[in-house]
C-alpha cells in the first residue's frame, strides 16, 4: 500500500513538472544566416545588423574576381567580446598592429563564423590584408538591444 502511494505520488509529481514546462528538452535557438561577400576592396554588405541574444552565422566568402590569388579577411574589435566558432575554409588569427581577431579566407573559399552577441553597440570591421582597409574594404556591425525594432 505504501509502495503504491509512493509510486502514484511520483507519477503525479512527474506529470505536474512535465506539464508545467518546468522540465523542458534542450532546444537550439534558430540561427540567422548573414552572407558577406569580400571582393576587391569592399564588403557586400558593408553594414550588418543583428540583435543581442540572436544566434548568428556570418557566411563570409572571398569572391574576388579581379585577383584570383588575393586573400581577404574580416577583423573587428567586436570579435574580442564574443565566444565564436569558425568552420569552413577560414583561418583564425590576431592582427599584429591592432590586436583585433580576424578570419582570413583565401580566394574562392568560404568560412562560417557563428556567435551570439552579448552587448549592443556599433563595431567597425576591416580587411587586415596589406592596404585593403585604406582602399575602402571596411564595414560596420550594428548590434541592437534584444527586441528592439529599428
Amino acid at each position: 500500500m505504501v509502495n503504491t502511494r509512493l509510486t502514484l505520488a511520483s507519477l503525479l509529481v512527474a506529470a505536474l513538472l512535465l506539464g508545467s514546462g518546468f522540465v523542458t528538452s534542450a532546444q537550439t535557438a534558430p540561427t540567422r544566416i548573414i552572407k558577406i561577400s569580400m571582393v576587391s576592396f569592399k564588403y557586400d554588405p558593408s553594414v550588418v545588423t543583428m540583435h543581442v541574444g540572436e544566434r548568428v552565422t556570418l557566411v563570409v566568402s572571398n569572391d574576388d574576381k579581379d585577383n584570383p590569388g588575393r586573400a581577404h579577411s574580416i577583423a573587428s574589435p567586436f570579435f574580442q567580446s564574443l565566444n565564436y566558432t569558425v568552420t569552413g575554409d577560414g583561418q583564425q588569427g590576431v592582427a599584429k598592429g591592432d590586436g583585433w581577431k580576424y578570419v582570413l579566407v583565401d580566394n574562392g573559399k568560404t568560412a562560417q563564423v557563428t556567435f551570439v552577441p552579448t552587448a549592443p553597440g556599433q563595431f567597425d570591421f576591416v580587411c587586415e590584408q596589406y592596404n585593403h582597409a585604406s582602399r575602402g574594404q571596411v564595414g560596420t556591425f550594428i548590434v541592437w538591444p534584444a527586441g528592439y525594432n529599428p
